[in-house]
């Protein structure tokens, strides 16, 4: 049996291993996450959130992403790292295409607490 994932980066957005993995080429994992995102086309997230549990790290290979945390905005370029520990609010307000960026979380996690859901 084979217990290890080896493959190409796909030339779109994926999930390549966590907990809720389905692609039979990514990894199962309950303690860590990883999303590659590579796109032509800007994104963002719907607003600022944190994970309970989770830390995340941004890491931009190709391209920038701007982010917000709490009241502050900066751009991380292509060759930076960005951290937030568990329970940081935090959003990515944009992406400077073409980009290639991981996002890792660990423990895994889907779930993200919006600001104005914090708040209620």
């Amino acid at each position: 049996m084979k217990n290890y994932v080896r493959r190409a980066l796909p030339r779109e957005f994926a999930v390549l291993g966590g907990p809720n993995s389905d692609d039979d080429l990514a990894f199962r994992s309950d303690n860590l996450q990883i999303l590659w995102n590579c796109s032509d086309e800007s994104w963002a997230d719907p607003g600022q959130h944190y994970h309970h549990e989770s830390d995340e790290v941004l890491i931009v290979l190709k391209g920038s992403l701007d982010v917000e945390v709490g009241e502050e905005q900066f751009t991380v370029e292509a060759g930076e790292i960005c951290f937030f520990p568990a329970g940081m609010f935090h959003a990515i307000t944009g992406a400077h295409t073409p980009i290639e960026a991981l996002v890792i979380r660990a423990p895994a996690t889907q779930e993200k607490v919006f600001r104005g859901d914090a708040e209620l």
